[in-house]
């Protein structure tokens, strides 16, 4: 098994919803929203760049050559991954989204029950937004 494999075996145990692989510090996983150690080792430059490439189809490779960057999609078993391939700081570097094998319920999702009983409605439907106000070089 891959170490690329092995992380991403570990991150579905956790929950983590994606992995980072960044040159430089250790992988990464994004839980609950916030990101934490893998307690790996660092990824060099050469085995983020396998890691990655390993991925992708030929396809895909040709293009993360010529743009710099590209998504494509992994499976590693039962699991599917989105993939968003870039170059950081001249280094191959990605983040891997898992792709849930099954709907979440409104439980898993951690969805109020309103929203449940609006959705559940004659043509109940709800629009799920966010808004971001940038003021001078500010986020708010």
């Amino acid at each position: 098994m891959t170490r690329l494999d092995q992380l991403l075996e570990e991150g579905i145990k956790l929950g983590a919803s994606d992995l980072h692989l960044t040159v430089g510090i250790e992988p990464r996983y994004r839980i609950n929203g916030g990101l934490r150690s893998s307690n790996n080792s660092e990824l060099t430059a050469d085995e983020a760049e396998v890691m990655i490439k390993k991925m992708m189809t030929a396809e895909a490779e040709e293009e993360f050559v010529e743009q710099g960057e590209v998504d494509f999609a992994y499976h590693l078993g039962d699991y599917r991954f989105r993939v968003n391939a870039f170059q950081q700081r001249g280094q191959a570097a990605a983040v891997l989204r898992t792709i849930p094998n099954r709907i979440l319920s409104f439980k898993e999702l951690g969805l109020p029950q309103q929203l449940k009983e609006l959705a559940f409605k004659p043509r109940g439907m709800f629009l799920v937004t966010e808004v971001l106000l940038v003021v001078g070089n500010r986020l708010l």
